[in-house]
């Protein structure tokens, strides 16, 4: 339709020109001074774009009521977005960072935990205390992290217990339970964010942008090598409290238990030289001299789209590969069924307008243009193309969904699922604190999990938790999560919040 209408007199239709640019660099040097009129991007400071006066209003093209793009914005980023009652910015898509685990080699070697009980589908235990795994599909497999049986997660490993249970199987089975980036280590930090962000649920996340609200589970203390949990109120004078979390403790404590046994993951995992393609190259084709298939992978959402571009995986679907990412597992029995799996969004990406446009000769057709890229056709497009979700109440249609990868249908699902439920994430507030300190709480660029620990200053937590050549940690879970605690204390907090 666009193709017919005229945006100016003689003239049909619209040239869209494509300008690449590393992300956040062709802000600055785009926005505001007539560069571009569209800036699709990552790692954005909204706010700070907002104040300065660089993005175009976009309000009335975003509408209001039923059918409006308004309507269908995840809730979470609506309510981010909304400045006095305006909207300057749409979100572009959603990446997190977990396990992607290779469907097929679960289902082939039965990597799936089974019922012990009918009744609770709990992981079933044989008369050592080990778990069981199902031996074939006949079997009945456990509820899984959400505690209900009959769902996606069955057979799942529910806790970290039962995680670990998992990648001793999978270690006897002849495979390498993980692989990661050594080169870039952010990458594994910005899963353990994802852990925390599980352990506590939305709820009690949220506060960690919000700043206001009750902490349920806030360590206070030790019982020698046990952390005593309090519940404490936060508002705008004790926001640092929120680094002391029962959710940040059992993170670090799941990265030291994973990274303490060198059978679970690769050597290249901790080899400075091995970039996220290495790792990749190595989940996909095996690792070593004999290819020793890997189960799992630590990455982000946007993984298959990047393997695919670099023609390490030139067409998933045309060798029928399954990928997933695993549902994370709760902390202890005491956790499950608690519905605390939520779609968490770190990506800082946006759908930005220049405010140049404003009553240029293309002002009518960049409305156009903002309108037709969030059709429902167009998200689907998207989805299907690179099997990342956008934030957005959309529809794909069966044959479009029929065509993706076992990927993108399974993270679709995941966002379906997560708008019924109300629990879909975005990392980020109205908060002024947040606002002022922008790169200080987005996992993109945080750094909340840093702590010097025996004068050695760590921006990553895998670095200090690796093993040394004694077999023992650098440093344990426990002095790391004190020392970063004393790091992100009240000191901290007054320099963020202006009151030092």
């Amino acid at each position: 339709a666009y193709a017919e209408k005229s945006y100016e007199e003689g003239k049909k239709g619209v040239v869209v020109s494509v300008v690449p640019a590393k992300s956040g660099d062709m802000v600055d040097t785009n926005l505001g001074n007539g560069g571009v009129d569209v800036a699709i991007t990552e790692k954005v400071n909204y706010n700070d774009l907002v104040n300065r006066g660089l993005l175009y209003d976009l309000t009335e093209v975003i509408g209001s009521g039923a059918g409006s793009l308004k309507a269908k914005l995840a809730p979470d980023y609506e309510s981010f977005l909304n400045t006095d009652g305006k909207y300057y910015a749409l979100p572009l898509f959603m990446n997190s960072y977990g396990l992607i685990y290779d469907v097929d080699l679960f289902e082939e070697n039965h990597f799936y935990l089974k019922a012990g009980y009918t009744t609770t589908y709990a992981a079933a235990k044989n008369s050592k205390g080990e778990y069981v795994f199902i031996e074939s599909y006949s079997e009945t497999k456990s509820a899984g992290p959400d505690g209900v049986h009959g769902t996606a997660d069955d057979g799942l490993p529910a806790t970290y217990e039962q995680f670990f249970a998992l990648l001793d199987e999978i270690t006897e089975m002849g495979f390498i339970p993980v692989t990661w980036t050594g080169q870039y280590q952010m990458y594994f930090t910005r899963f353990l964010y994802s852990v925390w962000a599980n352990n506590e649920g939305f709820d009690q996340m949220k506060l960690n942008y919000t700043f206001s609200g009750t902490a349920n589970n806030i360590v206070t203390g030790y019982n020698g090598e046990q952390p005593i949990f309090e519940q404490k109120t936060i508002d705008d004078t004790n926001g640092y409290l929120l680094n002391a979390s029962r959710g940040k403790y059992y993170a670090l404590k799941f990265a030291e238990q994973l990274i303490g046994n060198r059978k679970y993951y690769t050597n290249s995992s901790m080899q400075s030289d091995t970039s996220n393609s290495d790792a990749q190259y190595v989940f996909l084709e095996g690792d070593g001299s004999d290819n020793t298939s890997v189960a799992m992978l630590v990455e982000g959402q946007h993984w298959e789209n990047e393997v695919k571009d670099a023609g390490i995986l030139k067409n998933t679907d045309s060798i029928g590969r399954r990928f997933a990412t695993l549902p994370l597992p709760n902390v202890s029995d005491a956790d499950i069924g608690n519905s605390k799996n939520f779609l968490y969004d770190m990506s800082g990406s946006m759908f930005l307008v220049n405010s140049a446009v404003k009553d240029s000769v293309r002002e009518e057709a960049v409305c156009d243009f903002v309108k037709f890229f969030h059709t429902d056709e167009e998200m689907a497009y998207f989805t299907k193309n690179t099997s990342l979700v956008r934030p957005f109440d959309y529809t794909i249609g069966a044959s479009v969904l029929n065509d993706m990868t076992y990927f993108g249908q399974t993270n679709y699902q995941n966002l379906r699922n997560a708008l019924a439920d109300g629990k879909v994430f975005v990392a980020a507030s109205n908060h002024k604190v947040f606002l002022s300190n922008y790169k200080q709480f987005t996992p993109q660029d945080s750094n909340v999990f840093s702590a010097t620990v025996n004068g050695h200053a760590y921006t990553e937590p895998s670095n200090a938790l690796r093993l040394a050549q004694n077999g023992e940690h650098t440093v344990s879970a426990l002095d790391y999560f004190k020392a970063m605690v004393d790091e992100h204390g009240a000191d901290w907090w007054s320099r963020l919040s202006g009151t030092k």
